[in-house]
Parts: C-alpha cells; sequence; structure tokens
C-alpha cells in the first residue's frame, strides 16, 4: 500500500498526514491480506517521488513502513523534507536510514525526528 506516489509532479506539498501500515493497536488490523493459507498484515511503503520537483514534506507522522518513509529518484529537484515524525521503516528487510535521498544541491532534508525499530 502506497501512501502517496509522486511521479512527474511539481509544486506539490505534502502536510499533516498520517502514514502506516494497517495496524490499529491492540492487535488488530484494518487489513490483511491471505497469501498461501497465510494471513498477513498490509505493510506501508511509503511516499516515492519520481522525476518530481518542488515537493515539500512537512509535518507528517510516517510509520510501520516496508522500507524507506520518503524515496526519491535520481531526477528528483528541490524536494524539502522538513519536520516530520517518522517512526518503524524498513520492516521485514535491512534499510540504511529512513529517506533515499539522491537529492540535488538545493533540496534540503532536517529537523525530522526519526527513530528506528528494528523488526524484521
Amino acid at each position: 500500500m502506497l501512501a502517496v506516489e509522486l511521479a512527474f509532479q511539481g509544486s506539490i506539498t505534502i502536510t499533516g498526514n498520517k502514514f502506516s501500515n494497517s495496524y490499529m493497536g491492540g492487535g488488530q488490523h484494518k487489513r490483511k491480506i491471505k497469501r498461501d493459507h497465510k494471513e498477513q498484515i498490509v505493510v506501508g511503503n511509503g511516499v516515492p517521488l519520481q522525476k518530481t520537483d518542488d515537493i515539500v514534506i512537512n509535518g507528517n507522522s510516517v510509520g510501520g513502513m516496508a522500507g524507506k518513509s520518503v524515496t526519491c529518484d535520481r531526477e528528483c529537484r528541490e524536494i524539502l523534507i522538513i519536520g516530520n515524525l517518522v517512526s518503524d521503516f524498513g520492516r521485514g528487510k535491512k534499510v540504511n536510514g529512513a529517506v533515499d535521498s539522491p537529492l540535488d544541491e538545493h533540496s534540503i532534508v532536517k529537523d525530522n525526528s526519526i527513530r528506528r525499530i528494528e523488526r524484521l
């Protein structure tokens, strides 16, 4: 499940959202998928950015992601990722950091509260 997917977009602000997986607390899940006769929770896949420019991601709460919270390809320009709360990313796989950012010199990633919870 993707939180938001932006491709070939520009001048977009993503603010004040809660992006998460299907876990609701108390052992309950909003969505489950059945695969090979086993139930699995639906994990979140964050905010992938592809060939985008002038994007602001600010003031969001992101948790329960299968990989990184935000991913950017090499064609992203002028991306601001500031002041977000990020926890519980990289579920089920090893990832290096919450944000995958081959960003240009005009992009900024700062003042994000990032807490990694190891759950492999």
